[in-house]
């Protein structure tokens, strides 16, 4: 299951790296990500969940983290890009883009904290 928890964070971390350069470029040339941005998302949002679960199922068997800080990321990072997705609703294309490459800046920080704090 440790390993399932990895994966699934590691997994989310590389989808957060294509998201974030993706969100820059399409900032900087004014134009729509598009839908596979979009899937994209998805799919990091569908990783962290996942990640999420498999990591509480650690703590409710009475294995935590070292580092109780592990616990508070994991709970930003889940809902990072959810968070976006309704800030962003009903903006321009352009403020939805600033908004999502802000968040993917927030989730790179995040899981790169949980990494540090992790069991």
């Amino acid at each position: 299951m440790a390993d399932f928890h990895r994966f699934g964070a590691a997994l989310a971390l590389t989808l957060s790296l294509i998201a974030l350069p993706w969100a820059a470029v399409a900032l900087v040339v004014r134009r729509d990500p598009g839908r596979f941005f979009v899937a994209n998302l998805a799919w990091v949002v569908l990783a962290l969940g996942v990640t999420a679960i498999a990591g509480l199922t650690f703590v409710l068997g009475g294995k935590g983290p070292k580092d109780p800080l592990h616990l508070v990321y994991g709970a930003l990072v889940t809902a990072a890009w959810p968070a976006a997705g309704l800030v962003a609703s009903g903006r321009s294309p352009r403020e939805r883009l600033v908004v999502m490459t802000v968040a993917a800046v927030v989730v790179l920080v995040l899981v790169a904290r949980l990494f540090q704090t992790g069991g």
